[in-house]
């Protein structure tokens, strides 16, 4: 069974959905307040919806730490990190309780890493 061992670097939305996350906030408040909105903003990269990528540091069993970086292509780097998954894995013995022969490991990976990476294909599928 292969370790990958991983982290997700993450940014804030970008500008171009600052309009709508605008409307959100103003839902939220009651009156608007630059600061807040600034703090706002910034937990966005936290959010699977409305955050961005930047990079996918991992290492496999004991191989030395690599990343994938694509500036201004998210797209491209989750297609990476996919297909190094897909390298990595195996198919299942057993159909009821599959096994694919790779183990996930880092901090927080399966509440925030894998489920931001899962909805961050989701919006850019």
């Amino acid at each position: 069974m292969h370790k990958l061992f991983l982290d997700i670097e993450t940014l804030p939305a970008s500008e171009d959905d600052h309009k709508k996350l605008r409307m959100l906030f103003d839902k939220k408040h009651e009156e608007f307040e630059q600061e807040k909105f600034d703090e706002f903003l910034q937990k966005t990269n936290f959010d699977g919806a409305f955050g961005r990528i930047l990079c996918i540091g991992y290492a496999v069993d004991d191989e030395s730490p690599q990343n994938f970086y694509n500036e201004n292509n998210e797209k491209e780097t989750l297609r990476q990190f996919w297909d190094l998954v897909n390298a990595l894995s195996i198919s299942p013995r057993n159909q009821q309780y599959p096994d694919y022969g790779l183990l996930f490991v880092g901090h927080n990976v399966m509440d925030f890493d894998l489920r931001l990476y899962i909805n961050a294909q989701l919006c850019l599928a």
